[in-house]
């Protein structure tokens, strides 16, 4: 029985820092412990760093960042929110007591790379060496160097809250408020809550005694086949445990038996089945924290859509479909593929979800990101004039509204669950954010919604003779990026009805509209 350290789940992250972007967690050193988060202010509108202590680990978009390398100034870095992909960047802010001080803010749109600018998001992630390592084995702790400020960033109390400040290295007290430790996070999406997978045989994957097959006893007793035909059998269903870095566990949810790749089964590498009461995955994974049995973890590889693979960590080998007459079975899990594009690698997931719902989405318009743009989306021709006498004009010109709206989930995969959603359709119009527009109906997760209405213009002109009239038409185009929470209601086939709570949202709206016409004039030879 191997052991698996949860901080080891992904390699470490070294600094200086090159390649491409990382997504990782920021944690804080000793007392100060706790998870670096963007946090929602209501009173400014904007959203602050501040370090929190949490009962969710990494568990949503707020507490993960992305760590992007510059691209013109080598060892530094940008340093991206997952919820709503805005831009660390030093802000003046008033303070509680009257007056000012500087706070790290997610609040950049953009990345910026000049050094000269106060908006310069680059920072300096520099290895601590007067700290001591992690005692799990870890890359050791960091310090955040603002560059532009050429300050240390560190957490300082302000009303209470932890926040993210640039300072002197005394007012920071180095070496206990400014120290962090790097988590790299998965950046896969996990498993939904709760699944079915589906074999190349077009059947779904359910427990079975092993009995059935070898007439044998001893060693694991239950095995994994592709044999049912029917997405609401119950034994079909099971439970997927995820932590942090991308790791799974999966539970079948009738007989409560945990995955395992079995050394004494039918095969080497056979995934069998057994009663674990040991360590279930909470959110946060604690430093110390050891997973008892390393062949009872697995790997989720993406492929297209509702496809993926499953990597045993025990032994390495792919989760595929394995048939063998000379032992009398077949479509039996085996982790022994060696190559993630065979037929039998590939597992279609499925949730075992009669009907969804999706309603009471909060947007968090602090972590909105925008954009607009306004140009002449299209030129037509009103008139033709080919006579040496003025003719009166008299076109209708059609002007247009159209919203484009998506939702979708950050952390988890879609398996193609059509959800009934209530929802408004937040947009930034001059300078505020409204929420004007409302979305109800059936809906999949990713999928674009269009909603188009026109109008008619009628434009009264004399035409001179051997002229042609043009009509430029202007739009202006809003792009807004919002993350949001939300809650799920799913009715299971069962009967069962789970609700979840759920913070990884993104809202991706464009809406466009024709708002001005230009008419020239132009002479037919």
């Amino acid at each position: 029985m191997g052991e698996y350290y949860g901080s080891r789940a992904q390699e470490s992250v070294a600094f200086p820092l090159s390649g491409p972007p990382v997504c990782v967690s920021l944690f804080g050193y000793s007392a100060q412990r706790g998870c670096l988060r963007s946090v929602h202010d209501e009173e400014s509108g904007d959203s602050f760093i501040e370090l929190r202590d949490i009962e969710h680990g990494a568990r949503t978009p707020a507490e993960r960042f992305y760590l992007e390398p510059s691209k013109q100034h080598e060892g530094l870095l940008h340093v991206r929110c997952c919820d709503g992909n805005k831009y660390w960047v030093a802000r003046q802010q008033r303070t509680p007591d009257g007056g000012s001080a500087w706070f790290i803010s997610a609040t950049a749109d953009e990345p910026e790379e000049d050094l000269t600018k106060p908006s310069c998001t680059l920072f300096d992630f520099q290895v601590a060496s007067d700290s001591k390592r992690p005692s799990e084995g870890g890359g050791g702790y960091i310090r955040c160097f603002h560059s532009q400020q050429n300050k240390y960033v560190g957490w300082v109390s302000v009303s209470g809250d932890l926040c993210f400040i640039p300072g002197n290295k005394a007012y920071l007290q180095l070496g206990v408020r400014d120290l962090l430790s790097v988590h790299r996070l998965s950046q896969q999406k996990e498993l939904p809550k709760y699944v079915a997978f589906k074999g190349n045989n077009g059947k779904y994957l359910t427990e079975m005694n092993r009995n059935s097959f070898s007439g044998k006893t001893g060693g694991d007793d239950w095995v994994q086949q592709f044999s049912s035909s029917d997405l609401t059998d119950p034994d079909v269903i099971h439970e997927t445990f995820t932590d942090d870095y991308g790791i799974v566990r999966i539970r079948n949810n009738t007989s409560g038996r945990f995955w395992t790749c079995g050394v004494r089964s039918l095969l080497n590498g056979t995934i069998g089945t057994i009663n674990d009461s040991g360590f279930y995955f909470g959110a946060f994974i604690p430093h110390d924290a050891i997973y008892s049995d390393v062949n009872t973890l697995f790997k989720v590889v993406s492929k297209d859509g509702n496809i993926i693979a499953l990597q045993n960590l025990g032994n390495g080998k792919f989760c595929e479909s394995v048939t063998d007459p000379t032992i009398i079975y077949s479509n039996i899990l085996v982790a022994s593929g060696t190559d993630i594009n065979s037929s039998g690698v590939m597992l279609q997931i499925e949730e075992p979800v009669m009907s969804r719902e999706i309603y009471d989405v909060e947007y968090n318009v602090g972590g909105k990101k925008t954009s607009t743009n306004q140009n002449v989306s299209r030129t037509e021709v009103l008139s033709n004039n080919r006579t040496h006498e003025t003719h009166q004009g008299k076109p209708t010109i059609e002007l247009y509204d159209r919203t484009e709206s998506k939702w979708d989930a950050n952390l988890t995969l879609d398996a193609g669950i059509k959800a009934h959603i209530s929802a408004s359709l937040p947009f930034i119009m001059e300078g505020g954010a409204e929420s004007h527009l409302d979305f109800h109906g059936e809906y999949n997760w990713g999928e674009t919604k269009i909603q188009e209405t026109k109008r008619m213009y009628e434009y009264s002109y004399p035409v001179p003779p051997m002229t042609k009239v043009l009509c430029s038409i202007f739009t202006r185009e809003d792009v807004v990026d919002v993350p949001f929470s939300y809650k799920q209601k799913d009715v299971m086939y069962s009967g069962n009805i789970v609700i979840r709570q759920l913070h990884d949202g993104i809202y991706h709206g464009t809406k466009s509209s024709d708002i001005d016409i230009d008419i020239t004039e132009e002479s037919i030879a």
